[in-house]
Order: C-alpha cells, then structure tokens, then sequence
C-alpha cells in the first residue's frame, strides 16, 4: 500500500511561529495541512494558504487524516500534548517533535516523553540552524530529522524538506535532541557574556568551552559525540548568536542584574533557562564536568552570584 494512501494530510500540532511556519512549507511542498490550535488561536503573523492548509481543535481530527504529525509546543507542554495523543494516535502514525528542550520536571528527552504517553513506535526530532523569521522570507535554512526509522525520515523529508529547508537525516535521536536543549542553555551564557562587556578573545575562548561541553553532555544522556557538532547542536548555538535570540537577550538581561522571572515577564518562555538546570543534573549524575551549564544552573536558581559562576566560564 501506498504509504500515505489513507492518510495523506501532514498534521501540525501548534499554531505559534514555529508551527505555523511548519504548516506553511509543507503547504508550500504540495501536502495538505491539519493545523491543530488548542485554543483555536493561529499567528497572526502566518501566511498560510487557506486551499492547503485548514485548522481544527480536535485531535482526533489530526489523527484521522494524518499520517505524519508533527509537534510544535513549548518543552513545558509536550507531555501533557503526549498524554492527550494517546488517546487517538496509534503504530501505524509517525510522530515527530521540533521541541528544543527537555521535560523540566522528570529531565526525560521529548523521545521518551512521547514514547511513555503514546502508542507510537516511529518517533522522530526536527532540530537544527533554523529560524523562523529567515524561512518565512524564504532564505536557506538547515535541520537534521534525526530517527531510527527511515519511514520517518522520508515522510518528513516529503513534507518539508526543499530549497527554504534542507534537512539533512540523522540516527542519533538522543544525540540530536540532548544537543539542541544543551546550545540553548549555553545561548544564554553566551548572552550573559555579551552583558558583561567580554572581549573578543574571551568569547572566542567561551565558544570553544560551551562547544566541548555540548559534546559533554550529548555523550552524558548517551548520544554519539559527533552530533553536538551539527545542525542542532554548534550550528544552533551560532544561529542563536548571530540571529540575537531570545536566549542571548535573556543572558545580557541576567548580567544586568535581572531576575529569571523578571525576564520571562517581559520576553516570554526562555528555552535556554528551562534547560539549564535538567542538563547540568544529568551531566552531574554521570559524572561529567560541564562549568558552563551547572555555573549558569547555579544563577538561574540563586544559589550563587553572578561574579562567581562566570570566573569558571573560561577555564
């Protein structure tokens, strides 16, 4: 049978930025879009073409016409997304998440998550060097679709991958995924660094430091080592960099004397201060040293002053 014979929409679960810019270029490449809006909500913002794409409240919706279901939620809510798909998503669904962090109460990675909450075996990540704001204009992006299955792979490859967003296949799901949360985390260190007047030297030297400790703590949560070096890992942390995220603007707001709170307040979910402490504990527990992540840990929780986390930034 044809594999999406009986199912051939693409579902999009999510209806911020990021999920809309999903629901777009797969539109884009020929597929149609179930866009499911928990609230009904869609950004404003989104050119969504209304012959392609239609949105939904109903998760079974999704379920029914769906083959390949794609998440784009904030880490704070995929397990409770999870549990709700369990209900209606079964084996012969492919499920892959675009979530760039970890489940802030137990540390599970968004593959674990989905495989507690959910009947579905084909688990897939979407990560990697890419922005919103570049893809919607129509500018060269790159992910990895990192899965075991090759089903997975191609079917996201079929719905996304083109000339606005390569996507380059990967296996090392646990790799993949614990990189992207780690180059969060480490985005805001290299902001704090910029509040705090580094040099050019002194951040070059940060850069080689944060980058050793992706590589740390993608082996730590047991990934291979070669993947804190890709599109999710070093290549997102430069994006994070080069594109002044929310992260980085969350790190200078931190060496100015504010509060995690305070700078939620004002700029939204920070993906990097969500991460920071669930990487540093695993790394911790494993044994492994990553200054960086457990100093800025240390910050976020107020257990130690600015000053003296930073001293161990460049070792």
């Amino acid at each position: 049978m044809n594999r999406n014979a009986f199912r051939p929409g693409v579902g999009v679960l999510g209806a911020g930025r990021w999920g809309t810019t999903l629901a777009q270029l797969a539109a884009r490449q020929g597929s149609p879009v179930v866009l499911w809006s928990e609230d009904g909500e869609v950004d404003p913002t989104a050119e969504l073409p209304a012959e392609r794409v239609r949105t939904t409240r109903e998760l079974l919706d999704v379920a029914n016409n769906c083959e390949l279901v794609l998440l784009a939620v904030p880490a704070a809510r995929l397990r409770g997304l999870c549990r709700s798909l369990g209900d209606v998503l079964d084996g012969a669904h492919l499920l892959v998440h675009a979530v760039r962090g970890l489940d802030p109460h137990s540390g599970a990675l968004p593959q674990r998550v989905m495989a507690e909450e959910t009947a579905v075996l084909r688990t897939g990540a979407l990560l990697g060097a890419a922005l919103v704001d570049e893809l919607r204009a129509g500018r060269p992006n790159a992910a990895v679709i990192a899965s075991r299955f090759q089903e997975v792979q191609q079917a996201t490859a079929d719905a996304l991958h083109g000339p606005v967003l390569h996507l380059k296949p990967e296996r090392d799901q646990v790799g993949v995924e614990m990189a992207a949360a780690a180059a969060s985390a480490l985005a805001l260190a290299l902001g704090i660094a910029d509040g705090l007047g580094f040099g050019p030297a002194a951040r070059a030297g940060l850069v080689a430091n944060a980058a050793a400790e992706l590589a740390s703590a993608v082996v730590a949560a047991g990934g291979e080592a070669h993947s804190a070096y890709g599109f999710a890992g070093l290549g997102f942390l430069l994006v994070e960099r080069e594109a002044d995220s929310r992260d980085m603007q969350a790190g200078r707001l931190l060496a100015r004397g504010k509060t995690i709170s305070e700078i939620k307040a004002t700029l939204g979910n920070i993906d990097g201060a969500d991460a920071a402490a669930v990487v540093a504990k695993l790394c911790k527990a494993k044994g492994v040293e990553t200054p960086i992540l457990r100093g800025l840990a240390d910050v976020l929780a107020g257990q130690v002053d600015l000053a003296t986390a930073v001293a161990s930034y460049i070792r």
